[in-house]
């Protein structure tokens, strides 16, 4: 998660959505970096909120006068990703057994599974105030955009970290039934990530 006092930018760091590079090449411009574990990095919006209110209290630093952006990721793509990043990387605290296939990992209680992408955006109520949310698909089209808003300088680029080696398997390999169940399942997060698919475009228009 990064805070841009100066810049008058917030931008929270959902998992496996290109979160490190984008805090990568915004880290120069921010003064409040929340950096460490998983879990610190990953912090939600309530979380900062609450963390950070001795400076949001401060009425030229409401949140309302930050530039509020962040990026999610369809369903399926984003279960796929956390798969194939904890089975190739025995490294981690928790990887995956190496006989564990997708749909077995599907079918267990795996933590992953009481995640939900839209809850790291939203307020007390539920709700998702930010200025931007930006689909992973276009985060190559959008990050430009929002890098020229924030007038940071063309010299701002997006560079590729942490990026997860596919080696196991795609979207392509699994059954479509699967696919339909994955997304059932973490429908608020699917409706979520279709409504910024729909309006992403006219969204970035506005920016410009």
């Amino acid at each position: 998660m990064l805070i841009s006092v100066k810049k008058r930018f917030i931008f929270i760091a959902s998992s496996k959505t290109a979160s490190t590079s984008i805090e990568s090449a915004l880290m120069p411009y921010a003064e409040i970096i929340r950096s460490g574990s998983p879990e610190r990095k990953h912090c939600s919006w309530k979380e900062a909120r609450k963390e950070y209110n001795f400076l949001f209290k401060i009425p030229p630093y409401k949140p309302q006068n930050f530039f509020k952006f962040g990026v999610v990721r369809e369903p399926v793509e984003w279960i796929i990703s956390w798969y194939n990043y904890r089975y190739m990387n025995n490294t981690l605290a928790n990887p995956l057994p190496k006989d564990m296939n997708f749909e077995q990992f599907w079918n267990s209680n795996d933590w992953v599974k009481r995640k939900c992408q839209k809850d790291s955006f939203s307020n007390n109520s539920g709700i998702c105030r930010f200025d931007l949310i930006i689909p992973h698909e276009k985060v190559n089209q959008a990050f430009p955009i929002v890098v020229n808003h924030l007038k940071l300088g063309k010299k701002v680029i997006l560079p590729y970290k942490n990026k997860t080696v596919i080696k196991n398997i795609t979207r392509n390999s699994l059954d479509p039934e699967l696919v339909s169940k994955i997304n059932a399942y973490y429908q608020q997060d699917f409706n979520f990530w279709m409504e910024w698919m729909e309006n992403i475009d006219s969204s970035l228009e506005k920016l410009q």
